[in-house]
């Protein structure tokens, strides 16, 4: 099983593209902060998601908005600058909760 649930806020605004059969894809950043006794701690995760929920994301949220996400991780490879090879999770969403956005009302809108 491979299921996943986070809450966070995003770090900046969420960006899409149309592919040419017409879909659209949306990537965004997520700031999770987790508190271990007395230690603070930020880690960060790209989420991205498809279809009318891609669309709904990139119409209602900005930077700063707070969203539970639930999906499934994904193993992301790239090469870095540096030449040395690098992967990072990512949350493929099923679902975006926005528990704050655009307008400031306050729900759970989503897919």
């Amino acid at each position: 099983m491979n299921n996943v649930i986070l809450m966070g806020n995003l770090t900046k605004n969420p960006s899409s593209i149309i592919t040419e059969e017409g879909h659209t894809i949306c990537h965004f950043r997520m700031a999770i902060n987790t508190k271990i006794k007395d230690k603070q701690e930020t880690f960060f995760i790209n989420v991205t998601c498809f279809g009318t929920l891609a669309t709904n994301c990139q119409k209602y949220l900005i930077k700063g908005a707070r969203v539970v996400v639930e999906g499934r991780l994904k193993t992301d490879s790239y090469q870095a600058k540096d030449g040395t090879q690098k992967s990072e999770l990512i949350i493929i969403a099923n679902d975006v909760h926005f528990i704050s956005h655009k307008k400031g009302e306050s729900d759970a809108i989503g897919q």
